[in-house]
């Protein structure tokens, strides 16, 4: 019986082993075999075609190393992968199409697709980390995904954040924002969220998805966060950070604001949150103790100056 793995291992390793530059050519090995190894460790967790997944990570950006062409990647990929399997005779029609149709959209990090694509999507993710993870994912769409497939396979790991600077802008007058932040006041009292993989306490917010604006970001983090239902949401200001991830620098504008919030549901279950709790003040034990010493006082200044929030 043919073996579909190897077949078309090695008609990869004929194309590739052509690539002239010595650093395109191990990073082509590292990557196609690499995302294709994870493919099929996923693919056997969750009870997935684990052949087929193998051959899609292989093949997954074949086109790129190939061509030397990265633009569109997904879309040209999936035509070179057809004619590659069609060329092979080692899939059945719509073995192809399913891998083809993953391969299309492999650089979509952000959408929810099917289950056979999720393997690609999420070993596409997962493998630039395990090269180096002193290195972790910056995009928001991929480090979400990197931490849940760490916790699918049991890893709690702390991805470590550490703030080195913190300016307060107007706001508004950045205009370019990554981040949108909420200090939240419940019957006079703040509400802070503990984080599912953290010992700390932090205020709501998080990354500005693509389609969102700020304020649309804060209304949707203040939700996943707290389970705030009824709120008033007003702006606070503008700030930028400088800070490391990992060790790794990292900057950033970000919005603030403030909410008056009139009631409150139990946590979503796709929270990131363990839990919230109330504090007259900022608890002691702070995530970001060097942002919120900034950005609170305005806060607090906030109500002083409106007591019909109190």
């Amino acid at each position: 019986m043919e073996n579909r793995i190897e077949t078309l291992r090695e008609y990869i390793n004929t194309i590739i082993s052509e690539i002239k530059d010595q650093d395109i050519l191990r990073d082509a090995y590292i990557h196609l075999y690499g995302v294709s190894n994870i493919c099929a460790l996923i693919a056997l967790k969750r009870n997935q075609n684990v052949e087929l997944a193998t051959m899609a990570g292989m093949l997954h950006d074949f086109y790129t190393y190939k061509m030397l062409d990265s633009e569109n990647h997904g879309q040209k990929g999936a035509i070179l992968a057809k004619e590659t399997l069609d060329f092979l005779k080692i899939t059945t029609s719509d073995e192809t199409e399913l891998i083809c149709n993953a391969i299309s959209v492999h650089s979509d990090k952000k959408s929810k697709h099917s289950d056979f694509t999720e393997i690609l999507v999420d070993a596409d993710t997962l493998q630039p980390y395990l090269y180096n993870i002193n290195f972790p994912p910056i995009n928001e769409f991929r480090f979400k995904r990197t931490r849940k497939l760490l916790e699918e396979f049991g890893i709690r790991h702390n991805f470590i954040v550490k703030i080195i600077e913190c300016k307060v802008h107007q706001f508004g007058s950045l205009q370019k924002y990554d981040y949108a932040d909420i200090f939240p006041l419940y019957k006079g009292k703040w509400i802070y969220c503990k984080h599912k993989d953290r010992s700390t306490w932090e205020n709501p917010g998080g990354h500005i998805e693509n389609s969102e604006k700020p304020l649309d970001t804060a209304k949707r983090e203040l939700y996943e966060e707290t389970g705030s239902i009824n709120f008033d949401i007003e702006p606070l200001c503008d700030y930028w950070i400088s800070g490391e991830l990992n060790g790794k620098s990292i900057t950033g504008n970000g919005q603030v604001y403030f909410a008056n919030v009139h009631s409150i549901s139990k946590l979503p279950e796709e929270s990131e949150m363990e839990k919230i709790d109330f504090f007259d003040l900022p608890p002691k034990k702070l995530t970001y103790p060097e942002y919120s010493n900034i950005i609170f006082p305005l806060a607090l200044e906030k109500i002083k100056n409106n007591k019909n929030v109190l």
